[in-house]
């Protein structure tokens, strides 16, 4: 809309209700370097054959895969846990034997 349109009575309004969006925006956050390793680490999982490795250390190595869903729904303050737990369990992943 055209600011001279505005009735004169409204501008307050308009001004304070704009003056308040303002305020109330919130920087975009960027994304932490743990989050970036853990959404690598996923791939990198993602891309494992199940018949490369034991029944029971990928049944291990599967369960803490499928916890982790979304990784951007993941509070900041878990990620570092969420990586290691899935660091070590791929790194707990046993050959299978041929």
């Amino acid at each position: 809309e055209n600011v001279d349109e505005i009735p004169d009575k409204f501008v307050g309004i308009v001004l304070q209700n704009l003056q308040e969006a303002i305020e109330n925006l919130e920087p975009a956050k960027a994304e932490s370097e743990e989050r970036k390793q853990l959404k690598a680490l996923i791939e990198k999982a993602d891309k494992l054959n199940e018949s490369d490795y034991t029944a029971e250390s990928w049944a291990e190595f599967k369960e803490v895969r499928e916890s982790i869903d979304d990784v951007d729904e993941i509070p900041d303050q878990y990620v570092g846990i969420v990586l290691q737990n899935l660091q070590e369990a791929i790194e707990n992943l046993e050959p299978a034997k041929a």
